[in-house]
């Protein structure tokens, strides 16, 4: 569920928060002086002082984006585990609709476990690095708060290309049950971004490092 819409959906909370991007917010070239032969020199775009070299900033922020991201995959997970044995709108399965609209692309039947996996991966890879080089540049003081934006963001993204893309239409109202599968899709993103978002900002205050100086240190 969340391969497409939350990835597009964190490139464009990036962009709507940040004029060149997440990954140009981690630094900028400073060159010292006007010689030919003096070395330039890297400093964070913050203007904060080079505390730490740029490879154990960005080693440290991947490993704690993927942890997040697994985390909230596995929240994702659980919800949709119990969505399937409460029996919770038994007609809205958009995994299966994901099933039927990638066996129409390779042209041959894909395995159930498919999506699941691909969600589940891409949830804790790529959409968590994407959180995390962008998580400065979202609105809120708290992970939670700002894990809920994303989730929105993913949410309209899902409404509005994802659902269509599967044959739902727009917020899955094809599905015939009203806004129903609307309502569930956002607590779907939301049990997702938040959790990651907690997480996240949980990791980082482990280290003892408030979120002044993590958007120095970035």
């Amino acid at each position: 569920m969340l391969l497409v819409a939350v990835t597009v959906a964190a490139c464009t909370t990036t962009s709507a928060f940040g004029q060149t991007g997440p990954v140009a917010a981690l630094c900028t070239q400073d060159i010292q002086g006007a010689g030919a032969n003096r070395e330039p020199s890297f400093r964070p775009a913050t203007g904060a002082p080079d505390a730490l070299p740029m490879s154990r900033l960005t080693g440290d922020r991947i490993w704690k984006s993927i942890a997040a991201g697994i985390a909230g995959s596995i929240a994702h997970s659980l919800l949709m585990y119990l969505k399937s044995r409460a029996g919770l709108l038994p007609s809205f399965q958009p995994y299966d609709n994901l099933q039927a609209t990638l066996s129409h692309l390779v042209g041959s039947s894909v395995d159930p476990m498919v999506p699941w996996a691909l969600s589940f991966l891409n949830g804790s890879t790529l959409v968590g690095l994407v959180f995390g080089y962008s998580y400065q540049r979202l609105p809120g003081k708290t992970g939670v708060t700002k894990g809920a934006v994303f989730g929105v963001f993913g949410w309209i993204i899902m409404g509005l290309a994802f659902f269509p893309i599967i044959g739902l239409g727009f917020f899955a109202l094809d599905a015939g049950l009203g806004i129903s599968p609307a309502l569930f899709s956002l607590m779907m993103l939301l049990s997702y971004s938040i959790v990651m978002g907690a997480v996240y900002n949980a990791l980082y205050a482990k280290d003892g490092k408030t979120g002044k100086d993590r958007l120095q240190h970035w």
